[in-house]
């Protein structure tokens, strides 16, 4: 593995969980150590006071929050309908200035990567241009990400000029090749045209493309076979995020939820072995999500003793009492990268995120400074809340509504956690029956046709008795024919 396509720490050898930037890697057993030996267990939330005094690997940045979809799950949420006045009455704004932009990257310390993420970086092509031009200037890798639905020339002034002087990746979200269904889940009638129209370009360009997937029940029964399309056009380079509903306005009525626990490991399961019969892949993320006990006690919290303290901790939980996690697993802990949303904050100058499914901030920008400082009000502190949070991923009441980190499935208890504690990072992921992942597949399709005429809670509600896809299925299926009726 070339070194230059690490993300590693400069200060120690500490673990990084962070994706290679090229490539697809599986690592052996030695390669994963136990969570107390990735994460800090015992971070201080408040010390060191500004983050020019902390390694920082990544920083994801949001500079402008405009975007010519409408995607109805967005984690963007209100902030791009607002107008810049709405923004104004608010304290904030809806596009930084460049300086202030060179403020925010100077007040952090160790930066190995900077990915520019708009909200949509093709609104403001020049803006977004400098801003990667920049860090270029700074040696810093760059990628970015795109919705793609923009004129080619367009999205030359954007991105050519990185793309030219070594951009190593340009991710363009794409939910469904069904126009219908990706689409309806961008908002706009021309939205799959115009990406496609994109992607031919960046394939006869030879740019380094990623086609990243947010799957959500609607499209669930798309993936796979969007991915082959993609795959046969030429793309080489994929990755799959669990769609989440933080930041999102009435997801009931556009039909989203966090997929089923144990539909996302199929989907990874299957994704998984058809990646691997691709050695030609040049990019291939999958986050695991959810885990078994087995991997718990190698992987997740790679400990057994630990393990029977975290389960013991669950039952509390689902008890009703209070009980206090044992191990964190949390990389956020580490602040191995952040999120910059540089037009929030209390003072409307940009904050710090640990997280980008996690609400709440870190630190603030204090532009008479030009400093990152670290909150200091426990109820505001992102860390502190993530410290004190029960879950392995504190994120997970958000996710998936539930009391604890244990969900029960017709293929055993799964478990969540973050994202990159496995992402292209599972030496020896667990399998799952090989018929189960069509019965999914059948569900998520009739869940996709129901969402069309009835609010997605209530189709939960029909079938939420059933305790296996087939059940639910069938059950389903008599509900929308009788409704039809």
């Amino acid at each position: 593995m070339d070194s230059a396509d690490r993300i590693t720490w400069q200060r120690s050898e500490t673990y990084s969980p962070l994706q290679l930037r090229s490539g697809t890697h599986t690592p052996c057993p030695s390669e994963f150590p136990p969570a107390r030996k990735r994460v800090s267990q015992n971070p201080d939330p408040y010390r060191p006071t500004t983050l020019k005094d902390r390694e920082i690997l990544r920083v994801t940045y949001q500079g402008d929050d405009r975007c010519q979809l409408r995607c109805p799950g967005c984690f963007t949420g209100e902030r791009l309908t607002a107008t810049p006045q709405e923004a104004a009455l608010d304290g904030g704004r809806k596009s930084v200035p460049h300086d202030e932009f060179v403020g925010h990257l100077d007040a952090f310390s160790g930066l190995q990567d900077f990915f520019l993420i708009g909200a949509e970086p093709t609104m403001d092509p020049g803006g977004s241009a400098a801003k990667l031009r920049h860090a270029d200037e700074r040696g810093l890798p760059r990628m970015s990400i795109t919705n793609g639905a923009v004129s080619v020339r367009r999205f030359e002034d954007t991105f050519g000029e990185a793309l030219d002087s070594g951009l190593y990746k340009i991710n363009i979200s794409i939910d469904s090749m069904d126009p219908a269904v990706h689409n309806q889940l961008r908002g706009r009638s021309f939205a799959l045209a115009r990406t496609l129209e994109i992607v031919r370009h960046c394939l006869r360009r030879k740019a380094p493309l990623k086609i990243q997937f947010t799957v959500w029940p609607s499209n669930y029964s798309t993936i796979v076979s969007s991915v082959e399309e993609l795959y046969a056009m030429g793309v080489r380079g994929f990755a799959f995020h669990a769609g989440s509903v933080e930041g999102v306005a009435d997801p009931d009525r556009h039909g989203l939820a966090h997929v089923d626990p144990l539909a996302w490991r199929l989907l990874v399961q299957q994704l998984a072995d058809w990646g691997k019969e691709r050695p030609d892949l040049e990019h291939f993320n999958l986050p695991y999500l959810v885990f078994t006990e087995r991997e718990l006690r190698t992987e997740v919290i790679g400990d057994g003793e630990e393990t029977d303290a975290y389960l013991e901790h669950v039952h509390q939980m689902e008890a009703g009492r209070e009980s206090a996690k044992p191990v964190h697993v949390c990389p956020a802990l580490a602040v191995p990268q952040v999120y910059v949303f540089a037009n929030d904050g209390g003072s409307g100058h940009g904050q710090v995120s640990l997280c980008n499914i996690h609400p709440g901030a870190y630190a603030d920008y204090q532009p008479d400074t030009r400093e990152w400082r670290v909150i200091q009000d426990p109820e505001r502190n992102q860390m502190q809340q993530m410290l004190d949070s029960p879950h392995l991923c504190p994120a997970t009441p958000g996710a998936y509504g539930s009391v604890s980190d244990r969900f029960p499935t017709e293929a055993g208890d799964l478990f969540a956690a973050c994202r990159y504690v496995g992402s292209n990072q599972m030496p020896d992921p667990s399998r799952f029956p090989e018929d189960l992942y069509p019965q999914a597949v059948d569900f998520y399709a009739l869940v996709a046709q129901g969402v069309k005429t009835q609010p997605f809670s209530r189709i939960l509600r029909v079938c939420a008795h059933e305790e296996s896809f087939a059940a639910k299925t069938r059950t389903l299926a008599v509900h929308l024919v009788a409704e039809a009726d």
